[in-house]
């Protein structure tokens, strides 16, 4: 065919579109390529997430990706071959595996078209063998590579860096920062979730905290913290070629709004999740702050931080107690500066500059969230977007999947205006 002609992609469970997918490979393996007919249909059609192709409201072209990441059953109708349309179905399955955090895929490819394949990224594994009468040959494609590494600060502290690079990514990046007590490996499935919508992810544990180096809960001076987010993020813009998003939770969420209005980096917009702009001190605790700020500035005490409280799912709250890498501690000159950076920002909210989007727990019961209503109130309204979760905990990103999926529609949704 000399032109591609409107196809509608669809794709969904074998119970919806089953009828259909059957119809295009009967034709294709059953009719055409003589394969037995008991040797086409098996379980794992019920199980697989299935694409099918339309024209002219006729099902032409079809393909199954199975739970684990494995693409089969690609079939296109002998009159719309050369046309695009296989690749269009493959690329449909592919973004599919991405979307639900599958780091690979890998397809068992008829010979003869294994260079169809290659032109989309898969590697052969392996010698052809046989299958019902057919060479065929393993195949592979990485969709994201993630990896670990330490940096050196000038100041001597390790940091523990972490990266989220789709194979297929050539667009924006989105950095990190991370809450207190915890790191950025809990940032896992967001990052894959940016990653999908090709994405460069990268984020560090901050000093004293997940598998950086420092004593638990402890800064060497008031503006650590500040100086390594500083340094990282500037080289990730530098590494990505352009101005990363920068996204910040609970104290994060200060940290990014304080590097942001203070014009210590430059980034392309920032978002805050439950940013810990007001730690909500009463009188006695300001006062106990004041006496170890003199006396013990680095002595690391419990934070008073209820997990209970981070996520409504039961099995986010039990995974964060049992994680080894996060912990309770913080001292005076950490809560110090954690009060100073959410006073900065809110000072500094009405010369904010980049648009933003933020996030708020309207249940939250770690920080306190009408900071977060001051700091939109003081921010331009045509830069700043709000969206308030009255019933949800703090962890926006971690809620239960009803919710989460309600947060993650409203950032994809800001993500496309900006």
């Amino acid at each position: 065919m000399n032109a591609t002609p409107p196809y509608r992609l669809v794709t969904g469970p074998w119970k919806t579109l089953g009828k259909d997918a059957g119809a295009v490979r009967t034709e294709v393996f059953v009719r055409e390529q003589k394969i037995p007919v008991d040797l086409e249909w098996d379980a794992w059609d019920e199980r697989s997430l299935h694409c099918v192709a339309y024209h002219e409201g006729q099902p032409v072209g079809t393909g199954r990706l199975l739970p684990d990441g494995h693409i089969g059953r690609m079939a296109v109708l002998p009159a719309h071959r050369r046309s695009g349309l296989g690749g269009m179905v493959l690329r449909t399955l592919v973004d599919a595996a991405a979307a639900s955090g599958l780091l690979e895929v890998e397809l068992s490819a008829q010979a003869y078209v294994a260079q169809f394949y290659m032109r989309h990224g898969f590697v052969p594994e392996g010698k052809p063998y046989d299958e019902v009468g057919i060479p065929h040959l393993r195949m592979r494609r990485t969709l994201l590579v993630r990896g670990e590494r330490d940096d050196d600060m000038p100041d001597g502290t390790q940091l523990r860096v972490r990266d989220w690079r789709p194979t297929s990514a050539r667009g924006p990046g989105v950095y990190l920062l991370h809450g207190l007590g915890e790191h950025g490996g809990r940032y896992e499935a967001l990052a894959r979730w940016f990653a999908a919508r090709g994405w460069r992810v990268q984020t560090h544990d901050h000093v004293g905290h997940g598998a950086s180096g420092g004593a638990r809960g402890v800064i060497a001076h008031p503006r650590q913290v500040l100086e390594h987010a500083q340094r990282r993020v500037t080289a990730f813009a530098a590494d990505l070629g352009r101005p990363p998003l920068l996204l910040g939770h609970s104290m994060g969420g200060a940290l990014a709004a304080q590097l942001v209005v203070s014009g210590a980096v430059t980034v392309d917009g920032l978002v805050l999740s439950s940013p810990g702009l007001d730690p909500g001190l009463n009188g006695f605790q300001r006062l106990l702050l004041g006496v170890l700020e003199r006396l013990a500035p680095g002595l690391a005490v419990g934070n008073g931080l209820n997990p209970d409280f981070i996520s409504h799912d039961p099995a986010v709250v039990r995974a964060y107690r049992d994680d080894p890498l996060v912990h309770d501690r913080i001292s005076a000159r950490l809560l110090r500066w954690l009060i100073d950076a959410g006073s900065e920002a809110l000072q500094g909210a009405g010369a904010l500059a980049v648009p933003t989007l933020l996030l708020v727990a309207g249940a939250d019961r770690l920080v306190r969230a009408e900071a977060s209503r001051a700091f939109a109130e003081r921010a331009a309204a045509q830069l700043l977007t709000l969206r308030w979760y009255d019933t949800l905990y703090h962890e926006l990103f971690n809620e239960q999947s009803e919710d989460r999926a309600r947060v993650l529609t409203d950032l994809a949704a800001w993500l496309e205006r900006c």
